[in-house]
């Protein structure tokens, strides 16, 4: 969706607005607090000691007018662990959105100094991205197996993060994990001398890294393999950006034809190093496989190709898609192929072969997916919405599209020979799902 694709892009161009966020000590200076946000502040605190008993509030942010805030508390322990707790609480839903960080060993030092000091007086939070104030001083190193001086760090719900710097001056990000009650380090490739984390705009299972004075960077999503899969990165010297999607790159350094097909093969962060990410739209499409890819291409744009049961113009259809839509390609017999559609087994059927492009053939269709987002009273009901497996609306699928998801509506479906009645998403991982039209803006495409 545009709107999730425009949030990536200013992360690379210019700097996104930014929460309002104090502490405890600064409360007071601050009587211009909204009301309605006081409410939901003072409504947190009972969810945070449930989950997390024995924490202190450490500060918030606000949203909406006051009407969206995002709460945050500390505790640490008598063992010497910190653990940190965010709650999301809305003016018009009930629904609540809780996320707790791992715990944290922390040094006698720090211990001792949170019997003396506020939490937020030790530790800056952001969207349950925290980091301490002095992290070397901080975290205890007996239990934390990273070496080198701690430049910064973040405290997820999955991971700890850190940026270290090695006595040869050297820079790493470090990530450690607790497997089974013992911290265990992943370390990347050495980092541009220049490259620090731009905690204040993480969130979670985000990592943001700029270097050469914010001329370049790169954002990388944890994956549910616990691997760092790169979300978007600016070309070296240019003014560009690109980012990766399911069966696809987005570039745009071609406003024409801004999609080029097929498996980006660029390792994950701990794999490889920065300065080896392409540097131009040449070397990008040097690291795009496009073996077992087509996409779709019908000659009038605004037409759409039939996915189908079998091979044959009289069989059921399970939708009709955008040209742009990236497939898998499984089988040729005949005039058919047979493809599937994203990666959750959702959408899997045969295609005409004349109406998809293979090759390079794929890199001048140009994306004709609509512009389509949720509605605001759908995304003040709920942050997850649930997906289907079929076009009627009767068989879940496993994954929930959420509001702040990145996705693509691909196709949409005429159950039943009825009007279309419920469009086909996608999100950039490749889940795939059928949803309801009446969630969306703009009409049925």
């Amino acid at each position: 969706m545009k709107r999730m694709t425009d949030r990536f892009i200013l992360f690379a161009m210019v700097s996104m607005l930014l929460a309002f966020t104090i502490s405890p000590a600064l409360a007071e200076e601050y009587p211009e607090i909204p009301e309605q946000a006081q409410k939901l502040i003072d409504l947190s605190e009972e969810t945070a000691v449930s989950v997390l008993p024995g924490c202190t509030f450490c500060g918030y942010s606000t949203n909406d007018d006051g009407n969206i805030v995002d709460t945050y508390y500390a505790c640490v322990t008598e063992d010497q662990y910190l653990q940190l707790v965010g709650i999301c609480l809305s003016a018009q839903s009930e629904e609540k959105s809780i996320k707790l960080s791992i715990p944290v060993p922390v040094s006698e030092a720090f211990a001792e100094m949170s019997e003396q000091k506020s939490p937020a007086e030790l530790i800056r939070t952001d969207d349950m991205c925290s980091t301490f104030v002095d992290p070397d001083m901080a975290i205890d190193r007996s239990q934390i197996p990273v070496t080198g001086k701690i430049l910064q760090c973040e405290i997820q719900t999955r991971c700890l993060v850190l940026i270290t710097e090695e006595t040869d001056g050297r820079h790493f990000v470090s990530v450690t994990r607790d497997e089974n009650g013992a911290y265990q380090a992943e370390r990347s490739g050495v980092l541009p001398e220049t490259a620090y984390m731009d905690d204040w705009h993480n969130n979670d299972g985000e990592l943001l890294l700029e270097w050469d004075c914010q001329a370049q960077n790169g954002a990388w999503i944890l994956d549910k393999n616990g691997k760092w899969q790169l979300a978007l990165a600016s070309f070296r010297n240019e003014g560009n950006c690109w980012r990766p999607e399911y069966g696809c790159v987005w570039n745009n350094s071609d406003g024409e034809n801004a999609y080029m097909y097929g498996t980006l093969t660029v390792p994950d962060l701990m794999s490889g190093k920065l300065a080896d990410l392409p540097g131009n739209k040449e070397e990008l499409m040097a690291c795009i496989d496009t073996e077992g890819w087509a996409v779709v291409n019908n000659p009038n744009p605004e037409d759409r190709l039939y996915l189908r049961k079998t091979p044959g113009t009289s069989a059921e259809a399970f939708g009709k898609f955008w040209n742009g839509t990236p497939v898998r390609v499984l089988e040729t017999r005949g005039d058919w192929c047979h493809v599937s559609i994203g990666t959750n087994g959702v959408l899997d059927g045969w295609m005409k072969k004349k109406y998809l492009a293979f090759g390079s053939d794929m890199d001048p269709v140009r994306n004709a997916y609509p512009d389509l987002i949720l509605k605001d009273d759908i995304v003040r009901a709920s942050d997850t919405h649930q997906t289907w497996k079929d076009p009627r609306l009767t068989d879940l699928t496993d994954w929930e599209l959420r509001n702040d998801d990145r996705y693509h509506v691909i196709g949409i479906s005429e159950a039943q020979g009825k009007k279309p009645a419920t469009l086909i998403v996608i999100n950039y991982d490749g889940e795939a799902g059928y949803v309801p039209c009446a969630w969306f803006w703009g009409g049925n495409g």
